[in-house]
This record gives structure tokens, sequence and C-alpha cells, in this order.
């Protein structure tokens, strides 16, 4: 009876310690997502001030979306800070702290700009530098967190299902804000969000933060035997690779966009209510991808996830009244959704010992640069023929989002065998410290 007392014991503190865990990434995610130039809320209302104030074409709107995250470019560099730099002794709540209180100053600075393509530019810029390094901090715990605790699955859904709130509500709002809020109320929002989080860095919580830099996956070598090691581990190229893969749609970003307002004459809301609907049916698979994980294997997840995410696109050329177009929004997300967490429980558990910042990073960036690139072709194709060049670039989708699946046999056997809520064997520690 004290024996199994004991264990049942042990079990109620883990999964009380598992819960405190994710109620510190919860808000953390929340408010990076909501303040990231790359989200929803920054860049619809953005891109709907190039279009409706500034009047740019399509193919002017895609090219400001890729130079504004031309930044990524230097993830790995970024990345590396994370790994290797302690600003002010504490770590990633140094790096959250910092670069979160000047992403609030140059969204207050772009409040007070006059508008015009150069300032927006110039604004979002800057604002995503510095974002790259709150993501760093952000994405790096977390993944050191989820290695460290064999929680990769949970915390890429925890990730995931809060990642898309402001993903959801920006989609929307970033609709209404074109239409009914000013360029300036919109920044000084931003900013106001950012002090939040720059606050939020002060918290210090021992379910998260104590011994988490003590343990062997959080230690890093010297800067460039590290960079040897990491360019020498199998395990990275998947985990960048897929991201790049499968957010390759061109026609599906700025293109789509404009098929609406222009082709389907609808409202700038209509965009932002579709993008809403369509990642709000990502959050019940996701949850749906975290009750899975300790019945179903990781590989099958993998395999089965990304092999019925991308075809569902096709529809959309198809597609001739905007009250169609957001009927099939949540069911086209659901199919996305669970390849999508597997992506991203793939990168957390990928993560060479104390770079997890620079992978996280780098497939962050590849997610990007991605949609950003594809957008670019996307938008020159609309430009060009708008009615065929949409239809050629979804199709393009499509083939991009299948070539996902032989990029899975680059995965590492070890890294597929991984357990969540299993504890390290001999051998995985051993590895933890190569």
């Amino acid at each position: 009876m004290t024996e199994f007392s004991g264990e049942e014991n042990a079990r109620t503190n883990s999964r009380g310690r598992d819960w405190r865990i994710f109620g510190y990434f919860a808000p953390l995610t929340l408010l990076v997502t909501l303040i990231s130039p790359n989200g929803n809320l920054a860049d619809i209302a953005v891109t709907f001030m190039l279009k409706d104030r500034l009047h740019a074409s399509a193919t002017q709107v895609s090219l400001f979306r890729l130079i504004v995250t031309l930044p990524l470019l230097a993830s790995v560099f970024i990345g590396l800070a994370r790994d290797h730099w302690n600003p002010l002794g504490r770590r990633d709540r140094g790096h959250i702290l910092i670069f979160a209180t000047l992403t609030a100053a140059a969204y207050a600075a772009m409040s007070l700009a006059s508008l015009s393509y150069a300032s927006l530019v110039a604004g979002v810029l800057a604002a995503n530098i510095l974002m790259l390094f709150v993501n760093g901090a952000h994405q790096g715990l977390l993944a050191l967190i989820g290695q460290e605790n064999r929680m990769s699955g949970r915390l890429a859904v925890v990730w995931n299902t809060v990642a898309y709130v402001p993903v959801v509500g920006g989609s929307f709002l970033g609709g209404v804000f074109a239409e009914r809020v000013s360029p300036a109320a919109t920044f000084m929002i931003l900013g106001a969000a950012s002090g939040l989080l720059a606050l939020f860095a002060l918290w210090k919580p021992a379910a998260v933060f104590d011994h988490a830099y003590d343990q062997p996956a959080a230690k890093a070598g010297r800067l460039w035997a590290d960079v040897r090691r990491l360019l020498r581990s199998r395990a990275i190229y998947a985990p960048i690779l897929l991201p790049f893969l499968y957010n390759f749609t061109p026609g599906f970003v700025t293109p789509l966009q404009f098929h609406i307002t222009n082709e389907l004459h609808a409202s700038p809301s209509v965009y932002g209510e579709f993008v809403s609907l369509y990642f709000v049916g990502f959050t019940p698979f996701f949850l749906l991808y975290g009750w899975l994980l300790s019945r179903v294997s990781f590989r099958l997840l993998l395999w089965v996830g990304l092999a019925i995410a991308g075809p569902n696109l096709a529809i959309l050329p198809f597609v001739r009244s905007a009250g169609v177009l957001l009927a099939i929004a949540a069911p086209m997300g659901a199919f996305a959704a669970i390849g999508w967490c597997a992506i991203c429980d793939l990168a957390i558990r990928s993560c060479p010992r104390g770079l997890q910042g620079t992978l996280m990073l780098l497939t962050g960036a590849a997610g990007v640069l991605g949609y950003r690139f594809s957008d670019v072709l996307g938008a020159r194709l609309y430009d060009i023929a708008p009615a065929s060049g949409f239809t050629f670039g979804i199709g393009i989708s499509v083939i991009s989002s299948l070539l996902c699946l032989p990029v899975i046999l680059l995965v590492p056997r070890d890294v597929m065998q991984i357990r969540e809520g299993v504890g390290p064997t001999a051998a995985d520690v051993a590895l933890a410290t190569d």
C-alpha cells in the first residue's frame, strides 16, 4: 500500500509539474505570436495599408512581405547567440526582456511616422530583426524543456494550439483593423502588447527553470565546435526542409487575398474571416494529435499528417462565392493540422545538445521563407493572368506538399523512436552528450 501510494503521488506530482509548464508556455506563446510582424494581426493590417492606402499591386505586396522577412536568413547567427549568450544573467528571459522592450519602441516609432512604403519596410524590418531574438529564446526554451521532460509532442500541441489563438483572432481583427482602425493606432496596440511581453519575462517559475540549464541537453560547447557539430547532425535536415516545402504555397497568401477582393468581389474582412476560420479548423486536430501521441507511433502521425495536408488546397480555384469559401475554410484547416503539429514535434525532438535555439529558428525561418518566396511567385503569376495564375499557383502548392513525403526518409531512426512521456534511457543520455 505504501509503495503504491508513493508511485501514485509521484505520478500526481509529475502531472502537476507538466501542467505548470504548460501554464507558463501558453501565455508566453500567446504574446510572442500576437506581436510578431509575421503574425496575422500585423501582416493583414499592414498589407491592406499597402493595398488600399498606398495602392500597391499584388506583386508589390508580396515583395514587401519577402523583404521584411529577409532577416530570417540570419537565423543561424541569432540562434547561436541565444545558445551562447546570457544577457543580464537571465538566459532566455534576458533575451525576451531586452528585445521585447526594443520591439515596443520600434512599434511606437512606426505609430509616429508618416505612412509610406519606405516607412513600413523600415519599421517592419526592424521589428522582425528584434523579434528573431525573442523567438529564439521562446522556441529554444520550449525545445529544451520538451527534450528534458520527454514532452516534445505535448509542448508542440500547446505551442500550436495557443499560437493559433492570435492567428485566428489576428486574422479576423487584421481585416477589421484595415477597415476601421488607423495605422498609428494599430502600431500602438502592437507596441503595448510588446511591453506586456517584456514584463512577462520577469516571471521565473520553478517548474520550468529549476535546473533547466544544468541538464545534459542544455550544455553547449565552444562556438565553432558547435557549428561543426550542427552541420554534422543528420537530424537537422528534415526539420528544415519539411516546413519549407509544407509552406511553399503559391496562390495561398497574397494571390488569395487579391482573388477574394477582386475576383469574388468580397470585402477585406472576408479574407480575414477565411484565414481565421481556416486556422480554427486546426485547433481540434492539434488536440487530437496530443491524444494520439500515447496510442499511435510518431512515425505514423508524421506520414499520415503530411500525406493529407496539401491536396485539399486544390478545391480553391473552383470556389465562386465568398459564402462557399468561408464554409470550407475550417475543414481545409483540419486536414492541414496534424501534419504541421508533427513537423513541430519533429523539430523539438531533433535539436542537438545545447543548440535548441539555433535549430528552432532555422526551422521557423524555413517555414516563413517557404511561403514568402512562394508568395512572390504566386503574386507574379496572378498579376500576369489573375484567373489562370491563381489556379497554377494552387497546383504548385499541392505538388510541393506531396514532396514532403520522401523527405521523411531523412529522419534518423533514433529520433523517430523517442517515446512521449517516457524518460531517457542510458543510451539517450549518452547521445545527448555527444
